[in-house]
């Protein structure tokens, strides 16, 4: 448990008998014993420091690091022991240098924090992303746009078509509302049609499209049953223009072609499918109804769940539903463990995948490494957020045993187990400690 902290101070302990401070090793050997008790608390889950405990942890740090210049703090100020002013002078100090305080402090525990919690979840899969925003789940800004994995002539020629096909289909629809849920799939349709070639989100489209087929063919079925008139023939032929022109649209995109493969790739028994449904369904309730997602999310995660394996593209719906519902839950858990910044540990692999939940695809593209953390404790550093990841960690707790039937033995959702084993842990000893 402590090995990475007693590799550490017994560096440091060699560089100062090199640099001939042996007269003050009693006093340094003492504040090593505190900090390492400290430091196996805090790694530990038992501490979560008041701003008062770490300023003093870092004085201690400063009695016996040879990092001063990395912290750039003045040798004048480094007494926090002598009076009030001077101490104030002092926090205040390590208050504008905490962004190196604490990179060096987790450098430091990083190793120890590796071995106490599990390893790094998966990144959110095919399908569309989410990210946390002031607390609730919402869509992650899409990948960057990848010329080469779209063919962008054709998707230039088809989009003003489908968008003008997709109107008229929607105004006739509209008219006397006898089909009311083709006419609110083709809203949506609509909606994640407007933009222009390098800004759509293919994934929402992708799901969108197959969930209007899925309202057509439902439709239908209440047509033969006598439940609903007969399509009006401009409403079937401007629906049927619509869906024809949306397959090689989609299949034009890396996205389209994705959820092909998946789908194909995808199988489960018929129990299976209904006990996942159920669930998946239940969690999307769940979001929705708590207020944990924003309202176009918690719509389109329902829309999600209900089309599972339904609609002349049964295998489809399932994947777009399944993916949907994984990403939800991978954001769901990363909100919450960001709620327990040091028990995480705020670097490597860990802060890069957390970053992204938090600032969406965006920190990809810049240094991960110095970004990451920045983005974390940009969010852990505001009240408001911090209190906000805290509801995920609730939520987390509250379903449990939902996002654990979710998961249930499938391999794409192993690592939620131990996730949730590790939060229920820590739940108890934060909750002692805010007391």
């Amino acid at each position: 448990m402590l090995h990475g902290i007693n590799v550490r101070f017994t560096e440091i302990e060699e560089q100062l008998r090199e640099l001939k401070v042996d007269q003050l090793l009693p006093s340094i050997i003492a504040t090593i014993m505190r900090m390492r008790q400290r430091l196996d608390s805090l790694l530990d889950g038992d501490l979560i420091l008041s701003p008062a405990d770490y300023y003093e942890l870092i004085d201690d740090m400063e009695y016996f690091t040879l990092d001063l210049k990395t912290l750039q703090i003045p040798r004048s100020l480094l007494s926090i022991r002598s009076t009030p002013r001077k101490r104030q002078t002092v926090n205040a100090f390590l208050a504008d240098r905490s962004k190196a305080i604490n990179q060096f402090l987790h450098t430091l525990a990083l190793e120890v924090a590796d071995e106490t919690r599990p390893t790094v979840p998966p990144a959110q899969g095919p399908g569309p992303h989410f990210n946390i925003e002031n607390g609730q789940i919402g869509f992650a800004a899409r990948n960057e746009f990848d010329p080469n994995k779209n063919n962008v002539r054709r998707l230039e020629s088809i989009l003003p078509l489908l968008q003008a096909e997709t109107a008229n289909a929607l105004a006739a629809f509209g008219k006397n509302m006898a089909h009311p849920k083709v006419h609110d799939a083709l809203l949506n349709y609509q909606a994640a049609l407007d933009g222009t070639v390098d800004t759509l989100n293919y994934d929402l489209i992708a799901a969108y499209g197959l969930w209007l087929a899925n309202a057509e063919a439902a439709a239908q079925r209440e047509i033969d049953d006598r439940l609903s008139p007969q399509f009006e023939d401009d409403h079937l032929a401007s629906l049927k223009t619509v869906l024809d022109l949306h397959g090689p649209f989609i299949l034009s995109t890396d996205a389209g072609r994705s959820l092909i493969d998946d789908a194909i790739s995808f199988y489960k028994t018929g129990e299976q499918e209904r006990e996942f449904k159920e669930s998946a369904t239940e969690l999307a309730s769940a979001i929705a109804d708590e207020g944990i997602a924003k309202p176009a999310a918690g719509e389109f995660l329902i829309e999600a769940a209900t089309n599972i394996a339904v609609g002349p593209q049964p295998d489809r719906s399932a994947k777009v539903g399944g993916n949907a519902v994984r990403n939800a839950v991978t954001a769901i858990i990363g909100g919450a463990l960001v709620s327990y910044p040091l028990a995480v540990g705020l670097a490597g692999p860990m802060a890069a995948w957390l970053a992204v939940i938090i600032a969406g695809e965006a920190v990809k593209k810049s240094n991960v490494g110095k970004a990451a953390v920045e983005v974390i404790k940009d969010a852990v550093d505001d009240p408001s957020q911090r209190r906000n990841f805290a509801k995920l960690g609730e939520f987390a707790l509250k379903h449990e045993a939902l996002l654990r039937r979710l998961a249930s033995d499938r391999r794409e959702f192993s690592w939620v187990h131990n996730w949730l084993t590790w939060i229920k842990e820590q739940a108890p000893k934060r909750s002692d400690q805010e007391k």
